[in-house]
């Protein structure tokens, strides 16, 4: 009985204590209110300056990006090109399904010159999936390249 009384006289002090430090005045409430406003404006023009500078950033990481994925693109196209020329000197029936893999790896390069344009007039998407996916896609012509130019006949 005097361990419910206690537990009870605890709870009690300490939702009336509790309560009583809650309570401010309306003077406090709009102090605290006006605080928080002037320290989110501040926040948010450090946010305005950090999105300024990575868009910079992300301009300059771009140009460099682009400039490197063309130059790949350009010597996949050279390299396709020597490929059907290799392909028609051979004169071999069995070509044709060489033939058909170089005309995939054409289409997979000239799909990522496409998306280099369609990205660059839309730079509003995600800049790093799409390097990450567009990093991938380069990667399997390359690799298409390799498995098309070794011989896996034992």
């Amino acid at each position: 009985m005097k361990k419910s009384i206690f537990i009870l006289a605890v709870a009690s002090i300490s939702v009336l204590g509790t309560f009583a430090v809650g309570c401010k005045s309306a003077a406090q409430k709009n102090e605290a209110a006006r605080l928080n406003v002037i320290e989110a404006n501040k926040d948010l023009k450090v946010a305005k300056i950090d999105a300024k500078e990575q868009k910079r950033v992300n301009a300059e990481e771009w140009k460099a990006f682009k400039l490197d994925s063309e130059a790949q693109i350009k010597s996949n196209e050279t390299l396709i090109a020597e490929l059907k020329v290799k392909m028609k000197e051979t004169g071999n029936r069995s070509d044709a399904h060489y033939q058909k893999r170089i005309l995939n790896i054409e289409e997979r390069n000239a799909e990522l010159k496409k998306r280099m344009v369609d990205y660059e007039n839309d730079p509003n998407r995600d800049w790093d999936t799409f390097k990450r996916e567009f990093n991938r896609d380069m990667n399997a012509i390359g690799k298409a390249f390799s498995d098309l130019t070794t011989n896996n006949k034992n």
